[in-house]
């Protein structure tokens, strides 16, 4: 249903020439496809997401396009590309004093860590990415993506053996979740 209703968005946004609603139709679809594991539509997406918003002086999509670009890579293992593009997303984030958007890329980076450490099987990296993770929590805490980051960061401790960890971080997340 929700491709459904962003597609209807992106196609009626085009059709009234409303850019800033063509540039989140994109974005949406974006993340969207890159949940279902659709990389080379999605990276077509944000890319897409990412000219049309610096024409348009959306100028958050600097970092936001490439925390996205970044995870992607990381998925397909392009690790170099992943560590650029999160690099990229932070350094934007913190030149235009976005203090949300700059805790977004640093935790997603960790997520990037762990995702590339699962796949060397390579733990130190894994538990990096989770302490990446879990030491920006107090400035990511009030993200969209709070429930998921903690998840990755539980996962990750539990991967690289710190089970004591693992186990608290649920309580962590329902702390942040329920002041």
């Amino acid at each position: 249903e929700s491709e459904i209703a962003y597609d209807h968005s992106l196609r009626l946004s085009r059709s009234v020439g409303d850019l800033r609603g063509e540039a989140i139709s994109l974005h949406n679809l974006g993340i969207l496809q890159f949940d279902r594991a659709q990389h080379e539509r999605a990276r077509e997406l944000h890319e897409q997401y990412h000219a049309r918003s610096l024409r348009i002086g959306n100028w958050m999509a600097e970092s936001y396009a490439p925390i996205y670009l970044g995870l992607i890579a990381a998925d397909l293992g392009d690790d170099a590309a992943a560590e650029e593009d999160l690099r990229q997303a932070w350094v934007a984030a913190e030149r235009h004093g976005w203090p949300r958007l700059a805790a977004l890329a640093r935790a997603m980076r960790g997520v990037g860590q762990v995702l590339m450490g699962v796949r060397y099987g390579d733990s130190s990296l894994v538990r990096s990415g989770g302490r990446t993770i879990l030491d920006h929590a107090a400035s990511w805490s009030g993200l969209d993506d709070i429930g998921e980051l903690y998840a990755v960061a539980a996962v990750a401790s539990a991967l690289s053996g710190d089970r004591g960890e693992a186990a608290e971080v649920p309580a962590r997340c329902s702390a942040a979740l329920h002041p």
